[in-house]
């Protein structure tokens, strides 16, 4: 992380409303305060699994049948 503050989505930074470490959306903020807007869910920071490519159901559709 490049230590700039990311605010939950949605939210006026003025508010303070920064999302946890790891995370680029929270229900929670990071105080440990609940907020939700109606738009704002968890989401992990996807920096910290680089390694292995994501998979969706597309991907299983081109793999053909398990056998």
């Amino acid at each position: 992380m490049s230590g700039e503050k990311k605010f939950i989505p949605g939210t006026n930074p003025a508010w303070g409303r920064e999302v946890p470490d790891g995370y680029d959306n929270s229900l929670v903020d990071k105080a440990g305060n609940n907020y939700d807007n109606g738009w704002n869910f968890d989401e992990k920071d996807d920096e910290e699994d680089e390694s292995e490519p994501k998979k969706n159901g597309w991907d299983e559709l081109a793999e053909g049948p398990k056998q």
